[in-house]
């Protein structure tokens, strides 16, 4: 990656946790959809220090939880699930499958220990089967 875009990608991956461009609600969520699932990246990212997850990836991570899980489930024709999950169950799944894949994504570089996005988008095809998110049978 050409250094000048990770400046441009960290400004991306901030911009993009503030702003939502329709509100959705949900039972016992604090605040936007989108800042739950950035908080539980950001926990699942400090869980597997030292290696550098470059905001390429993190907001390919972002964009991608919140436009194809979160925003799906909370969608007002979304299906009800017989027991709905609580916002610290939906934070915790989404840390969960998070470091999920970006440990694998860790194992699988070669590079100098920063993750970037393709190293996430060909972990995350390796680790599907073992993300809580299908749960969900949102794509499956």
């Amino acid at each position: 990656m050409r250094r000048e875009f990770l400046g441009i990608y960290q400004q991306l991956y901030t911009d993009y946790q503030r702003t939502e461009t329709r509100p959705l609600q949900f039972p016992g969520l604090p605040g936007p959809p989108r800042q739950l699932v950035a908080e539980a990246m950001e926990r699942a990212r400090n869980e597997i220090k030292p290696r550098v997850v470059r905001p390429d990836a993190m907001l390919f991570l972002l964009v991608n939880a919140n436009e194809l899980v979160v925003k799906p489930l909370l969608h007002p024709e979304a299906p009800i699930p017989k027991v709905l999950p609580s916002a610290q169950a939906i934070s915790d799944m989404i840390r969960d499958d998070t470091r999920t894949i970006l440990k694998a994504a860790a194992s699988g570089t070669a590079r100098d220990g920063q993750l970037s996005a393709v190293d996430v988008m060909r972990a995350a095809v390796s680790v599907y089967n073992n993300l809580n998110v299908r749960a969900f049978d949102l794509w499956g």
